[in-house]
């Protein structure tokens, strides 16, 4: 009995420090408001151009993560290809990604709250990602 009681404390510490090592796991959805909270009005002066990017871009994006790989797809898509990732660094403001692609890149989150940031290529604002329930 005391063995199995062992194991069982064991296994269960285990699965508590897989959970703590990949937070990252599960699904995330871009933040429509949060993200156009964010982009400061001065580096959108053009009210059009930020509706368009709004409607088109912003709240349509998924994030699926394991801990090794993950997959994003906006909600018109049916597929994506999951890619494998390893973690460099993680804090709680932040966690650095290497994306195992040809090229290898880094991706870099910032956390606030629940939620997650990813710069947006090409711009000075951030696209925010919470979890998805």
């Amino acid at each position: 009995m005391k063995r199995l009681l062992y194991m069982t404390l064991v296994c269960l510490l285990t699965t508590a420090a897989l959970a703590d090592d990949c937070r990252l796991q599960g699904g995330w959805k871009s933040d429509a408001a949060r993200t156009l909270s964010g982009i400061d009005s001065t580096k959108m002066t053009d009210a059009s151009a930020l509706n368009a990017i709004s409607h088109g871009l912003f709240g349509h994006m998924t994030h699926e993560w394991t801990c090794t790989g993950f997959r994003e797809w906006f909600d018109t898509q049916n597929e994506s290809i999951t890619v494998a990732y390893e973690i460099l660094s993680d804090s709680d403001s932040a966690t650095t990604l290497k994306v195992l692609t040809e090229p290898e890149y880094v991706l870099s989150l910032a956390w606030e709250g629940e939620c997650y940031k990813l710069p947006v290529a090409g711009h000075d604002f951030y696209e925010y990602f919470c979890p998805v329930d």
